[in-house]
């Protein structure tokens, strides 16, 4: 008797009734400048003229307006119940730069300062802010800021005066220290995780530092790029390799992944040999790392394994919009026509779900793992619930 109900509905059509995805029923909301556009969760962050921002609902509805300031270009960070808002004036280069922390519900600033950040500690509750990009003629220093009041923090006692600091970055994103280099040509690792500070031994100036399961990877501030690795428990020396090398990236599988001329390296942390080599760079480390490349005529989205530097899928004509979020990858493709086809990539089956096809302008898409906005080139977004 249920396989002949079942098969009547499915002659009647009803078992073959399509699921109704969340992007099914986009909403457009218009009067959007074409610059200065970006997502964090279901909220959608403008900037307007005259130093405005405001914010909006998946739906389309306003959720506040602010004045927090000029920019031509906007990034935004869910951290609770804040959001961390970066704006930028493009001609103004780095003076250009300001942060400022909201809270997300209501738009009531916490704290706000010019500069700009490099790694947010969730977990702590700590920002890593470049404060005054302009007035470092060495390596860049940075400030630890309480991410909920903007305070300056400093857990080692006191800090000296003229002393270059270099962030440490952790494998879960976290902060794992700071390198400080004094004006005596001295450098200190500062441990985030005990508060004590201590030397290296051949004092070396670091640009950028990252830290593995038991050790310490350097980028050497110098005219050869050396890569310096440490020993964390004594800070010994383990190697030092040469590599036109221009950024740490972070962990990915057994190995470092570093920024080189031609795309991404990994690196073994345990001699500094190269494991493999890739074209296109990461906007996010992860497994399967997804690797962007845009210097060709032609992007390309490649999903990469981090462990073997094997190629397991390989999407030529289609670009990448943000960083991987919730194990999906937003993708988009330009068609002669003038529409833009857009996709998620699922990166562990790598399954390819359609979303839409609309007229897109070039760079104007921004995303999250709930939300996806593009610009029309006009005054119009359109926005796809994506969760």
């Amino acid at each position: 008797m249920v396989g002949a109900v079942a098969a009547l509905l499915l002659l009647l059509g009803g078992a073959g009734t399509p699921v109704e995805r969340p992007w099914d029923r986009p909403v457009t909301l218009d009067g959007v400048p074409l610059d200065g556009m970006a997502v964090a969760g279901d909220v959608l962050y403008v900037a307007r003229p005259g130093g405005v921002v405001t914010a909006h609902h998946a739906s389309g509805g306003q959720r506040w307006s602010a004045p927090l300031g000029e920019a031509d270009s906007l990034s935004a960070e869910a951290v609770g119940d804040l959001v961390l808002l970066q704006g930028l004036v493009a001609d103004a280069g780095l003076r250009g730069v300001f942060t400022t922390v909201v809270e997300t519900a209501t738009g009531v600033p916490r704290w706000r300062r010019d500069g700009f950040v490099r790694l947010v500690d969730r977990a702590a509750g700590l920002v890593v802010l470049w404060e005054n990009p302009t007035a470092v003629s060495g390596p860049p220093s940075y400030w630890l800021l309480d991410l909920a009041t903007g305070r300056k923090m400093w857990p080692w006692g006191a800090r000296p005066d003229g002393a270059t600091l270099t962030p440490v970055g952790g494998g879960d994103g976290n902060l794992a220290g700071l390198l400080q280099r004094d004006a005596t040509g001295r450098t200190l690792l500062l441990d985030a995780a005990t508060r004590r500070s201590r030397p290296l031994p051949d004092a070396p100036e670091a640009t950028d530092a990252y830290a593995t399961r038991d050790g310490l990877l350097l980028r050497a501030f110098d005219a050869d790029a050396d890569l310096v690795m440490y020993d964390w428990a004594t800070l010994r020396p383990r190697w030092r390799a040469t590599a036109p090398v221009s950024g740490l990236l972070g962990r990915c599988g057994p190995w470092v992944c570093v920024a080189d001329a031609d795309g991404t390296a990994a690196v073994d942390p345990a001699d500094g040999q190269i494991r493999w080599q890739h074209s296109g760079g990461p906007y996010a480390i992860g497994q399967p790392l997804v690797l962007h490349a845009y210097g060709t005529a032609v992007p390309s989205m490649t999903l990469v394994d981090a462990v073997t530097g094997r190629s397991v899928l390989e999407l030529a004509g289609w670009a990448g919009v943000g960083a991987p979020a919730a194990g999906r990858q937003v993708a988009i493709r330009w068609r002669i026509d003038g529409l833009t086809q857009i996709m998620l990539v699922e990166l562990a089956s790598r399954r390819v779900l359609p979303v839409a096809e609309a007229v897109v302008a070039p760079n104007s898409c921004a995303t999250s793992a709930r939300l996806l906005a593009c610009h029309d080139g006009t005054e119009t977004v359109t926005m796809w619930r994506l969760d």
